[in-house]
């Protein structure tokens, strides 16, 4: 993935799920640490433009979760909340997970999917609607959109048709 940042353009390497989850999986994440890691010669020109304000770290911060969003194949909320999930719950989830599949060989979008299929067969099916409505709910700072009904559809939808 190519990157362009106060006119310097950067590859984000394709590196496997190991490297990003050494960066996100992290319980003090630091944003800064997916440019310094993975494209270490965008950084002086991300500080550059940072402290000339050519770059707010408003936008800094969105153009970094961009990039999560791209290489996990989801929004990066949601992306994130997954990493942390399987990190919480590591003791039964990882022996699953190494089952599954081998970071060090596959996309972060490949081990999100084989994560997400593990937490739902580890979950009692009672549990799955919640955890997907917490999971799939709008980042922080951002609304929900509305859904409208006409009470004619809701009843349809009600009553099965």
């Amino acid at each position: 993935m190519v990157v362009r940042v106060a006119g310097r353009e950067a590859e984000v390497p394709a590196v496997p799920a190991a490297d990003w989850l050494g960066i996100l999986m992290q319980e003090s994440f630091n944003i800064d640490d997916v440019f310094l890691t993975l494209a270490p010669e965008l950084a002086d020109a991300v500080d550059e433009a940072l402290y000339s304000g050519f770059l707010s770290f408003d936008d800094y911060s969105d153009l970094i979760l961009k990039v999560i969003s791209q290489v996990s194949g989801r929004p990066w909320h949601i992306a994130l909340r997954l990493i942390y999930n399987v990190r919480a719950n590591w003791d039964t989830l990882g022996p699953e997970m190494l089952r599954w599949v081998n970071p060090s060989h596959v996309s972060l979008s490949a081990w999100l999917d084989a994560a997400l299929i593990v937490m739902l067969r580890a979950m009692d099916p009672k549990d799955v609607t919640m955890f997907t409505m917490k999971l799939t709910a709008p980042a922080p700072g951002e609304e929900a959109a509305e859904m409208e009904m006409s009470q004619e559809d809701f009843a349809a939808l009600m009553a099965g048709q």
